[in-house]
């Protein structure tokens, strides 16, 4: 056999094989999402990254989060952060998944300075971890935040929406 025939042939057996390969690795599914709790926590954060659509314009990297209460009224005072913490049920266990996460503001929105707009809910993209419980929270840090009514965070898996939590900010 010729050599540059044997090294063409041993390229597109290699190139077949990988993408064999590649067939074999199920492509990731979630099945369902858990709110496993909701409340108001303490957190802190490890950085902040910008966002464009957020309110706020910045999304915190918690690397610590503790719940002080479990409860779905949230106190409207500046420094408060209510959340979830959620477990994606799905396979193959321990790949990653793209979620999306929607924080929906009260009817009347919030009006963030920064952005000159008023904003009725927040849209961004997270990769978690099937098999593992996450964590999604809002802190309450600025003046113009403080907006009484419902508010919402929801988790969607491509076009499904498969876990929402509503909370009820309320003036003290």
């Amino acid at each position: 056999m010729n050599r540059t025939l044997g090294i063409s042939l041993a390229a597109v057996l290699l190139a077949l094989y990988a993408s064999a390969s590649r067939a074999d690795v199920a492509a990731p599914k979630v099945d369902k999402i858990e709110i496993v709790e909701a409340g108001i926590y303490k957190v802190e954060v490890a950085s902040r990254e910008r966002v464009d659509g957020l309110a706020g314009g910045k999304l915190s990297i918690v690397k610590n989060s503790t719940l002080l209460k479990a409860t779905t009224t949230i106190p409207m005072k500046i420094g408060t952060t209510f959340g979830i913490r959620y477990k994606v049920i799905g396979s193959p266990d321990g790949s990653k998944a793209e979620l999306k996460i929607v924080t929906n503001y009260p009817k009347e929105g919030v009006r963030d300075p920064g952005q000159k707009r008023t904003l009725y809910a927040s849209t961004y993209p997270v990769n978690k971890t099937i098999g593992l419980v996450t964590y999604k929270s809002y802190t309450l840090e600025e003046g113009w935040e403080l907006v009484p009514g419902r508010w919402s965070f929801e988790v969607w898996y491509g076009d499904k929406k498969m876990a929402e939590q509503e909370f009820t900010i309320v003036a003290q």
